[in-house]
C-alpha cells in the first residue's frame, strides 16, 4: 500500500497543480513529463482559483479532491495537498 504523502501549507498561487504532479511523479519514481496530463482529470486553471481571496474574504474555507494516476488527491484552503 503507498504511503500517504502530505505537504505543509504553501501559497495556492499558480503552482499547486505542479506540486501535484512532482510529488506523484516522485512516488512513481518517473518524469513528471511521463505522467498523463492532469488536465485530462481536472481543470488546472480552475483548481488554482477555487481558493484564492475573494473581494469579502480572505480565502473561501474547504477541499476538493479528485484522483489523478490511481492517487487520491485533496487540496485545502489552506494550501495543504495530500497524495494516497
Amino acid at each position: 500500500m503507498p504511503t500517504p504523502t502530505e505537504s505543509t501549507p504553501h501559497s495556492l498561487d499558480g503552482d499547486v497543480y505542479v506540486r501535484i504532479v512532482e510529488t506523484i511523479a516522485s512516488k512513481e519514481g518517473c518524469d513528471a513529463t511521463e505522467l498523463p496530463p492532469i488536465h485530462d482529470v481536472i481543470d488546472p486553471t480552475a483548481l488554482e482559483q477555487l481558493f484564492r481571496p475573494t473581494g469579502t474574504s480572505e480565502r473561501p474555507e474547504g477541499t476538493v479532491a479528485f484522483r489523478y494516476c490511481d492517487y487520491r488527491v485533496t487540496v485545502t484552503a489552506g494550501g495543504r495537498i495530500s497524495v494516497e
